[in-house]
Formats: C-alpha cells, sequence, structure tokens
C-alpha cells in the first residue's frame, strides 16, 4: 500500500498479480516455518546426537559415515540449485495464470454477457501449460536426486558394516571395538540414513519457502520516492486560505510503463482561486494526468518545470496533508463493502469524531442526500462489493 503508483503501473506489479503473490508465498512460507520447521530442525540435532554416538563407539564406522553427509550436502546444493531454476519459472507462469483468473472473477458478468466463457477457459489453460511443464522437470530432477542420495546411503550403511567387521576382526590395533559396539554404532548409523532421507525429502518445500520469502521480503523492501509518510511540511502550516491557486509550470511527463509516449509535453496553466476549468480532449490526451500530478501520484519528468500550491511548490508538502486538501470523484469510483454512511466518512479518515449530521450535510451538498433517503434503509443502506449495488452515476 505503501508503493507509488508507477509501482502498480508495471505489469508484474499488477493488483491481481500481487493478491496472488501474496497468497501463494505466504502459504508456501507457512508450511515451511510451522510443523515441517520444527520437524526438520529435529531432524538436524538427532542427526549430530547420532553421530557422536557412532564416533564414540566405532570411529573408523563414524569416518565411514561422514560420507553420507557429505553427499546429502552435494545432492542438497543440486536440488536446489537446479530445481530452483524451474520454480521460478513455474512461479512466473503461474502468476499470469493467476491474474487472468482474478480478472474474470471481478468481470463476470461482462464476461457471461459477450459470451466468452470458453475463450478464457482456454487462455488459463495456456498459460497454465509452460508452468506445468516446468513443475514436471523439476519433479523428475528430484526424484532423481533423492534417489541418488537414498542409494548412497545404503551404500555407506553396507560399507560401515563391513568396516565394524573387520574393526570387530582386529583385536589389539586403534580399530577395534567390540560386538556389542559395533551393534550400537550400526543401531545408530541406521537412524542416521533414515533421518537424511526425511531431511531430503524435506528440501522441495524448504526451496519453496526460500524463493517465496525472497520474493515477499524484496516487495516489502522496495522503496517509494513519493508516497513517504511525515516527510515534508504540513500544508496547513503554509496557508490558511479555502481556495488556493494551482499552476504548472512547463510541465513533461511519459509514464514509466510508456517512456516512449509523452502524454504531457511541456504544459502550462493556472487555475485561480474559486474558478473552474474545464479540460477538453480526446482519449489519452492527459486529462487525468493533470489531477494525478497535482495529488502527486506521479512526479513530473525531471527536466520539467513546477507545480505550485498559491507559488509554494507541492514537492515540499507532506503527501497525506496535500491530498486530504483535494476531492477527487473518478470516472469509475470504486467504493467498500460497506454503509454509504461508512463510505462517506472514509472521505475524512484523519478525523475520527466525523457526526452522522456532518454525514447528511455532505451529501446535501453533493444532492445525494434525497436519493439516499429513497432508499430501505438510507444511509446504513449495503453498497455490496465494489458498488455494484448501485448504478455508476449513484456511486460517483
Amino acid at each position: 500500500m505503501k508503493q507509488d503508483m508507477s509501482f502498480f503501473d508495471e505489469p508484474q506489479n499488477s493488483v491481481s498479480i500481487l493478491t496472488g503473490r501474496l497468497a501463494i508465498d505466504t502459504t508456501e512460507v507457512n508450511q515451511a516455518t510451522g510443523f515441517s520447521l520444527g520437524i526438520t530442525v529435529r531432524g538436524i540435532i538427532n542427526l549430530i546426537t547420532n553421530y557422536i554416538i557412532i564416533f564414540t563407539f566405532s570411529w573408523p564406522m563414524g569416518l565411514a559415515s561422514l560420507t553420507t553427509l557429505v553427499i546429502f550436502i552435494l545432492v542438497g546444493f543440486l536440488q536446489l540449485t537446479l530445481t530452483n531454476l524451474f520454480v521460478l519459472k513455474s512461479l512466473e507462469h503461474q502468476g499470469r495464470s493467476l491474474k487472468t483468473a482474478i480478472e474474470a472473477i471481478d468481470n463476470v458478468y461482462t464476461i457471461i454477457s459477450l459470451g466468452i466463457e470458453k475463450r478464457l477457459l482456454q487462455k488459463y489453460k495456456d498459460q497454465l501449460k509452460p508452468a506445468y511443464h516446468y513443475d514436471i522437470q523439476g519433479a523428475i530432477i528430484q526424484s532423481l536426486l533423492f534417489s541418488l542420495a537414498q542409494s548412497c546411503a545404503t551404500f555407506v550403511l553396507s560399507g560401515g558394516m563391513i568396516i565394524g567387521a573387520y574393526a570387530y576382526t582386529s583385536p589389539g590395533t586403534v580399530y577395534y571395538a567390540d560386538i556389542s559396539d559395533i551393534f550400537k554404532a550400526i543401531g545408530a548409523m541406521l537412524y542416521a540414513g533414515w533421518l537424511f532421507k526425511e531431511l531430503i525429502r524435506s528440501l522441495p518445500d524448504t526451496q519453496s519457502a526460500q524463493i517465496a520469502a525472497s520474493r515477499i521480503l524484496a516487495l516489502l523492501e522496495e522503496k517509494p520516492s513519493i508516497n513517504i509518510p511525515n516527510q515534508g511540511v504540513d500544508i496547513a502550516t503554509k496557508f490558511q486560505e479555502d481556495y488556493a491557486k494551482l499552476a504548472l509550470d512547463d510541465i513533461h511527463f511519459s509514464y514509466s510503463s510508456r517512456p516512449g509516449v509523452v502524454v504531457l509535453p511541456g504544459l502550462s496553466l493556472t487555475v485561480k482561486p474559486g474558478k473552474t476549468l474545464g479540460i477538453v480532449g480526446p482519449s489519452g490526451s492527459g486529462k487525468s494526468t493533470i489531477l494525478s500530478l497535482a495529488e502527486r501520484f506521479y512526479d513530473p519528468d525531471p527536466d520539467s518545470g513546477t507545480i505550485e500550491f498559491n507559488n509554494i511548490n507541492i514537492n515540499i508538502f507532506e503527501i497525506s496533508s496535500l491530498r486530504r486538501q483535494m476531492s477527487l470523484v473518478p470516472q469509475d469510483p470504486v467504493l467498500f463493502d460497506m454503509s454509504i454512511s461508512d463510505n462517506i466518512r472514509y472521505g475524512a479518515l484523519f478525523r475520527n469524531d466525523i457526526t452522522e449530521d456532518e454525514v447528511i450535510e455532505v451529501a446535501k451538498v453533493a444532492n445525494i442526500h434525497e436519493f439516499i433517503m429513497s432508499l430501505p434503509h438510507g444511509y446504513q443502506t449495503m453498497v455490496g462489493s465494489r458498488g455494484t449495488q448501485l448504478s455508476g452515476g449513484e456511486k460517483q
């Protein structure tokens, strides 16, 4: 939520993809950091304990069993390195398919009205196919490496028994161990071999959690350049007028997602206090962009002039105090799934003492009080998800 609007303009950071990533990545981390993490830690501690037992009763068998540890480390490294490539590519394609699914569900009425359900379903399947193939390839590599580790553990155990037999038949040497010590060491080796298999089996979950955690941390560490709270001057300390002059001087602007398209090629305009300005132009000419720049959803290009309120550069103002001075009614406003009264209160979240009389007064100023009162529950009428219970004009 703290990111700049330009962050969400990037295809990999669309709302649907971010929603899917947060749902999937947090689940992956949770699976590997809950009960599974406890099992892994317990396995490692037990493994160390078993090696101590083996070396205590027969150090030659302990050296032989160390080979299993080396093999385990090599297999784990190979598994994490090789399958990591397939997991990342699979997650990339899963994100695309998830975006299609979320957008289809959000716009289900439009999809049904156009009769394109089968087309979207086929698009979803086509986007999942590459992820399926990458998952299959990763699973094959994991299976081969897991089989290799299990086989090697068995071979090392066999070698340990041979060394134990040699130690028992070598009295008077440093290798010697009596039969009871050898059987104790063999028991510890058997248990250590089982622990190796369990730890290797948990590697895929650990790997997925590691990738998911890195993606979450990268998202959290992304630093905004505009939406920095508590930085700058409170606009209320600079002027107390009810109206302010808005001036744009030689503003150049291109969206970061489309750097080659110049939206504003050097715009200059002034809106005097208390006056109304109508901006007319074709679609894509920059009408909405002007308001976005005034609210600092975006900043102009570095070689631009300035945007000022009452001859003061808006860049010096604390971002939330600046935006509180403006009201924006977009073409397609999105309401929250709550009452009309609560949605109106959202326009002044910096206050916690808004009365119902103030809500009614605001509705009267917006010429919507009579309409609200005509509804069965008045101001307590629920508007539905995204305000679907109201028409476009009623939402505005």
